[in-house]
């Protein structure tokens, strides 16, 4: 496994990583079902969209919840995890998609 060993503060802010991560999930995952429901129940396409987006927002949350949970478990930083979480919120952001004209 190539990764890079971790300090006791690096340590310390995989941890602060994996717990902001998890409450951007659960806080996300409630959200976006609710504009969904909400949506749908007042016939609102933006609400919908909106429950989407953060749904998808969602998915970047899980991507670092699962590259901070296999820097802890290992005690050291994958670079592979790290560029997957990366890919993942990177494309999660819309201003950052190649030919982006919004």
């Amino acid at each position: 496994m190539t990764g890079t060993q971790m300090s006791p503060r690096i340590n310390q802010s995989i941890r602060e990583g994996l717990r902001v991560s998890q409450t951007s999930l659960a806080w996300t995952m409630f959200a976006g079902a609710g504009a969904i429901a909400v949506g749908v129940l007042g016939n609102s396409l933006v609400l919908i969209a909106f429950g989407a987006i953060g749904l998808l927002d969602a998915v970047g949350s899980g991507s670092l919840i699962t590259h901070f949970r296999h820097a802890r478990r290992h005690e050291a930083i994958s670079e592979l995890h790290e560029r997957r979480a990366l890919i993942v919120v990177t494309i999660g952001d819309g201003d950052h998609w190649p030919g982006h004209n919004w």
